[in-house]
């Protein structure tokens, strides 16, 4: 999510939500006014937490990683940094690696509660369509800075991709696997994540439940034993299994604070005990 902040300037963002937008209307898909401002706020939230809180974070934490065990550690500038092509191919290998580390994140927020609070913000959304995406709590790119972005500048040394073709790219795809259209890939759903795929990943259904983690490129779910196949014309309801609502921008960024206080009241207490 940082490198998505990071690299995406906001008129990216806005084309991408704008062309979703049209595209739900034109297939008569309700969208609820006051679900529209909830989500977008919250977007709005968490580019500004990326912008001004993870971003500094991570270029310091990169500044110190450099002098202390360098960075860069596996070279894989393999793609001419010129050539069109070659940068569609550079950044496929960004969005592959990214996606690697992303994958044990996301799914570590279903497995952990105190960070399933967090996770919930976004799987509260009944209404899933290209806003969903922007209902995040903010927090999360903060998190995302130490556990994904950091040990990828450690890690690896890319090819540098053209600003816009990598921004094009993201943009693109993260609003695109939140549409609320019937779009199917069939028996090559595993290729890449499609916008059926993810809806299943975000069903209240409990048959769904801890499956299809990969942001991108489900192949990590197929190697990780989380991938769960499509069935054709299967878009189930989504939201949380337990019901419960997170209806207002208040809710939105109140909700995992509320749980994470009354957590550390808990484990204070039986301290004191």
């Amino acid at each position: 999510m940082l490198g998505i902040i990071q690299d995406t300037p906001l008129v990216y963002w806005l084309l991408a939500v704008a062309f979703g937008l049209a595209i739900e209307c034109t297939a008569k898909r309700k969208i609820s006014l006051h679900h529209l401002c909830v989500n977008i706020a919250s977007g709005i939230l968490v580019l500004l937490s990326g912008y001004l809180i993870a971003a500094p974070i991570i270029t310091g934490l990169a500044k110190i990683a450099r002098s202390l065990v360098g960075v860069g550690w596996i070279d894989l500038r393999i793609f001419s940094e010129t050539e069109f092509v070659s940068q569609i191919g550079a950044a496929a290998l960004y969005l592959f690696i990214f996606d690697f580390f992303y994958y044990w994140w996301h799914r570590s927020q279903h497995v952990y509660p105190s960070l399933w609070e967090q996770h919930a913000v976004h799987h509260s959304d009944t209404e899933f369509g290209v806003t969903t995406f922007l209902r995040q709590h903010w927090t999360e790119v903060i998190f995302q800075a130490f556990l994904i972005h950091l040990p990828i500048i450690i890690a690896f040394r890319l090819t540098p991709v053209t600003f816009w073709v990598i921004s094009g790219i993201i943009a693109s795809f993260s609003f695109f696997t939140h549409l609320n259209l019937p779009i199917q890939l069939g028996s090559c759903a595993w290729l890449i994540t499609s916008p059926q795929l993810h809806r299943l990943h975000h069903s209240k259904l409990p048959q769904h439940a801890n499956h299809n983690f990969a942001a991108f490129f489900p192949v990590w779910d197929l190697v990780f034993g989380t991938y769960q196949a499509p069935i054709r014309d299967e878009f189930p309801p989504t939201g949380l299994m337990s019901n419960e609502k997170i209806e207002s921008l208040t809710e939105v960024v109140g909700w995992p604070m509320r749980r994470w206080i009354a957590t550390l009241t808990k484990m204070n207490r039986r301290l004191r005990r």
